[in-house]
C-alpha cells in the first residue's frame, strides 16, 4: 500500500477582519433604556406622556399596577379607572419618544412633549398640559421631526433642575416717541419654575 502524505493548515477565528468589525451586539431594546415615554390608552387612544430615569420596563408594570389594585397614582392610572378604558402590553402601547440619560434634561424634554401632544389634541385630560410656553411654540414647525424640535426647544431653555419650567414675557419701553409710535426698549423672557406633577412618585 503506497504511502500518503497530508498536510494539516490551522486557520484562526480572531482574523484582522473580525478585530475590526463593529457590531451590533450590545443594543440595547428600547423598553430596557431610560427616557421619556408614551403610554397610549387602547380604547380612546390618547396619550399619557412620563419620564423615567430607569428603563421603560419598570415604569410601566408601575403604572399597571395602579391600575390593578385601583391606585390612581399616576394620570394614566386615572384616566383607566375612572372612564373604565383597557390597556394593553408593552409592546402595544408604550413608546420610547426620546431616550435620555442624563437626568437634568427629563423634565424640560417631558414638558415639551406634553405640550407637543396637548397642542395636537392627542393628550388624556387627567394630565395637566402645564402653563404656556412661548419658547416651545416658537420650536413648533409642523415641517420638522419632532425629536428634532425637542432637541431644539429644550436647548434653548438651558434647564438644569427639575422643576418644570414657564416663562413670562417682559416688554419695557422708552418715553421716546418715533412717528407717534412707542419704540419699545426690549423684550426679554423671565423664568417662573413651578413642580412637576405631583401626584406620582415614581419616575
Amino acid at each position: 500500500m503506497p504511502h500518503r502524505f497530508i498536510d494539516c493548515a490551522f486557520r484562526g477565528k480572531n482574523t484582522l477582519t473580525r478585530l475590526v468589525k463593529t457590531t451590533n451586539t450590545t443594543r440595547t431594546p428600547p423598553h430596557n433604556k431610560p427616557g421619556i415615554y408614551q403610554l397610549k390608552c387602547n380604547t380612546c387612544n390618547l396619550s399619557y406622556i412620563g419620564q423615567t430615569s430607569r428603563n421603560l420596563k419598570t415604569r410601566y408594570h408601575e403604572h399597571i399596577r395602579y391600575i390593578k389594585n385601583n391606585n390612581p397614582q399616576s394620570a394614566y392610572a386615572q384616566h383607566i379607572l375612572n372612564n373604565r378604558h383597557q390597556f394593553g402590553t408593552i409592546e402595544n402601547i408604550m413608546t420610547l419618544l426620546k431616550p435620555l440619560h442624563s437626568q437634568h434634561l427629563l423634565t424640560a424634554y417631558e414638558q415639551f412633549y406634553i405640550h407637543s401632544f396637548h397642542k395636537n389634541g392627542k393628550l388624556i385630560s387627567e394630565q395637566s398640559p402645564g402653563s404656556p410656553n412661548p419658547p416651545f411654540d416658537l420650536t413648533t414647525h409642523p415641517s420638522q421631526p419632532l425629536a428634532n424640535r425637542a432637541s431644539c426647544a429644550t436647548n434653548s431653555s438651558m434647564l438644569t433642575h427639575r422643576t418644570t419650567p414657564t416663562y413670562n414675557i417682559e416688554t419695557t419701553t422708552h418715553n421716546t416717541t418715533h412717528n407717534n409710535h412707542t419704540q419699545p426698549a426690549h423684550t426679554r423672557f423671565t423664568t417662573n419654575l413651578t413642580n412637576t406633577e405631583q401626584i406620582d412618585p415614581h419616575r
